[in-house]
């Protein structure tokens, strides 16, 4: 979650210490006269201003990996041979699609935020990062109108197993769908290391929003905010007192590490990268009565159902000094959630359980 072939290459050679990269393309379908000129002169256009940037600018400005990019380089590497940090997504419309603005609106994605362009390349012994100029790119389509669900399904599951993570690459893939005369769509899968599930959530309604302008003959190439900020926010961060104020705290909280238990018996040391997913919906009922207690004690639904996970940790395990990472949202003020890329944070959350020693008295 055998690959169909693209049909054409588009190679462009990057003097630096990265090495050379190629994009593979297809040609999608569906193209009426004005949509077709339109797309050639905007590739057109997209190709002489990448020639000219990478005219002036032969070596890539690298930068450092951020502290939630690197926790996820970490795992790519230990799961290296996988698609672990893939992050695929597949999205169904009940419309009718012009697949050449699809396409079009797909590339304004690309082009409008750097985040997508990010790519990785190893400087001596260390991971760092650097923006590809933007290029145009021609995305393949996929026809399933012949096919069954399963099929559909089945494709997914293939394509979500992917390898999606390559040095000196896209570490983004799209695929145009055609399910029949009324349901098009498109699969997504981005690399956690340019991308969350917030950036995920965004990349649905942006696509959809450029799309639903470009019928409206709107071309917005207006620029989102750079993860380049992101980093040097980061980086003033580090290098502040409530960094150090907050490095003191956490390394106080842990100077005796819990002892590490799961919930889930192992009968062996070894880590893979397979899992499956278990979904289970609840009433609308018990629903409403969670939402209600919710609100009348004031507290959120995360602390919660998380509270109720930790009593069921210590009901399991026995053991009364809970840690659970979990990811959190990682952006805190408006402009901070229009920025795309790899922002969520790792929250610990830490609890000691004291055990009655009487029952209550009525």
């Amino acid at each position: 979650m055998s690959e169909p072939q693209n049909t054409s290459q588009n190679t462009t050679q990057d003097t630096s210490q990265c090495s050379n990269t190629s994009i593979k393309d297809s040609t999608s379908t569906t193209h009426n006269t004005n949509n077709t000129q339109y797309n050639a002169q905007a590739q057109h256009n997209s190709q002489a201003q990448s020639q000219l940037q990478y005219t002036q600018q032969s070596t890539p400005q690298y930068y450092p990996l951020t502290i939630p990019q690197r926790g996820i380089w970490y795992i790519e590497k230990f799961h290296s041979g996988t698609s672990i940090a893939g992050i695929p997504a597949t999205i169904l419309l009940k419309m009718p699609i012009d697949f050449a603005l699809l396409d079009q609106a797909i590339n304004l994605l690309i082009e409008n935020n750097d985040a997508m362009r990010t790519r990785i390349c190893m400087v001596g012994n260390e991971p760092k990062q650097y923006i590809e100029p933007y290029k145009y790119r021609t995305l393949e389509v996929k026809d399933f109108t012949a096919s069954t669900e399963g099929d559909l399904y089945t494709w997914n599951v293939m394509m979500s197993r992917t390898l999606i993570y390559e040095e000196n690459a896209d570490l983004f893939r799209f695929v145009l769908l055609k399910i029949d005369e009324n349901t098009c769509g498109y699969f997504a899968m981005l690399h956690h290391i340019i991308s969350d599930a917030w950036s995920m959530v965004m990349t649905g309604k942006e696509i959809m929003r450029y799309y639903l302008e470009l019928k409206e003959g709107i071309h917005d190439q207006t620029k989102k905010p750079s993860y380049l900020d992101y980093i040097d926010e980061e980086n003033a961060y580090i290098n502040s007192e409530r960094y150090k104020k907050d490095a003191e705290f956490w390394n106080a909280q842990f100077e005796t590490l819990p002892e590490q238990v799961g919930i889930k018996a192992r009968k062996t040391n070894e880590v893979g990268a397979e899992a499956a997913r278990r979904t289970y919906s609840l009433p609308d009922r018990l629903c409403a009565k969670i939402r209600e207690y919710s609100a009348s004690t004031e507290t959120s639904m995360f602390a919660m159902l998380m509270s109720a996970f930790i009593l069921y940790f210590n009901r399991v395990t026995g053991s009364e000094d809970v840690v659970i990472g979990t990811p959190v949202f990682g952006r805190y003020n408006a402009k901070q959630r229009l920025h795309w890329g790899c922002s969520f944070h790792l929250f610990r959350f830490a609890s000691t359980l004291i055990p009655r020693t009487a029952t209550p008295t009525s």
